[in-house]
């Protein structure tokens, strides 16, 4: 699992790239072993996750993308980014935060997430060349 910087909000979010990932990141965050999410992206969220976690996102990617394009990849990851921004924002009591701070939140996590599917998944858009 790849966890993407938020500095300092009292969250963690990450990107599962297979099974095998998946339950072993469920077995360190000591949660019940759910299955592995096939849709073609997932935000599963975990709140009260003990004393040093708080709230929890863990976003993936379903292995049929591979056949999709780049462009709708990165779209997937960016709605599943949103549902985790949601989260962290109910989490921390922001009601309306300026636009500039979800911005730079949503840019950390969409940019986390391309960059951990692109190097944690075994060439992911092999077929458009990329």
């Amino acid at each position: 699992t790849y966890w993407v910087d938020l500095g300092l909000l009292p969250a963690e979010v990450g990107y599962v790239p297979d099974a095998a990932a998946w339950k072993a990141t469920l077995a360190k965050l000591e949660t019940p072993d759910l299955p592995y999410p096939e849709t073609d992206g997932r935000c599963t969220l975990f709140e009260d996750m003990g004393k040093d976690r708080k709230q929890v996102s863990l976003i993936t990617v379903g292995q049929r993308a591979k056949d999709y394009s780049v462009s709708q990849v990165c779209g997937i990851i960016t709605h599943e980014c949103m549902h985790a921004w949601r989260f962290i924002r109910t989490a921390i009591g922001e009601r309306k935060p300026s636009s500039e701070f979800e911005a730079y939140v949503m840019q950390a996590m969409t940019q986390g997430i391309i960059y951990a599917h692109m190097t944690k998944r075994k060439r992911p858009w092999a077929k458009f060349g990329a």
